[in-house]
């Protein structure tokens, strides 16, 4: 039994150090996708509290009914950049492109001069929210497996359902130049609960 104990030890170590080799050679990289972005000008945080309004005025208490929100990119990025300076490690930005919103995020590995770099791409939507491509450096991740790792992240870092809500929140997406209109269910008194737990409203 001892011996058996043993074996399965070295066949643990030997696979996570295979895991380790494979995600240093094909998920880290040398450079960021997402430059260093200057301080949030002005615009950013005008761009930002707009961004916020909209969110706040789709607020109906102890109703389920839809309510549509239109943002658009340079709002979209402006939240990204105001976002960063709550983690200063963090670099993001959106792309409004045709039928698709196309993100990018830079993230430095600690103790190292690499990065990971991620790709998403997440088109139109009626019904249930969809990513159609996800790259992590030169890896490409099955989207449906990224969304459910994200919303279990959420679930378990923040608590009380954030991933469920953040990925059940709109119904539909569709986008008109750079604009981008969702339909929503923001219920404040109900579970979700977001604009106050995320924006204190």
């Amino acid at each position: 039994m001892l011996h058996g104990l043993k074996k399965l030890l070295i066949y643990s170590s030997a696979a996570l150090l295979v895991v380790f080799v494979l995600f240093f050679i094909f998920v880290l990289e040398d450079a960021p996708l997402v430059e260093a972005a200057a301080p949030p000008s002005p615009k950013d945080v005008t761009d930002a509290r707009e961004f916020v309004r909209g969110l706040r005025s789709a607020i109906q208490p102890n109703s389920s009914t839809p309510v549509s929100f239109t943002t658009n990119e340079e709002q979209l990025n402006s939240v990204l950049k105001l976002g960063a300076r709550f983690i200063p490690v963090f670099r993001g930005e959106l792309n409004v492109n045709e039928k698709v919103v196309y993100g990018v995020a830079s993230i430095p590995v600690p103790y190292t001069k690499k990065w990971i770099n991620v790709r998403a791409a997440a088109p139109e939507f009626e019904g249930d929210f969809a990513l159609s491509s996800v790259q992590l450096g030169t890896v490409t991740v099955p989207p449906n497996f990224a969304l459910g790792v994200a919303r279990m992240g959420g679930n378990v870092i923040v608590g009380e359902g954030f991933g469920d809500t953040v990925l059940n929140i709109a119904d539909s997406m569709h986008i008109q130049d750079s604009d981008v209109a969702f339909r929503l269910t923001m219920d404040e008194m109900g579970g979700n609960g977001l604009m106050r737990g995320v924006f204190g409203t």
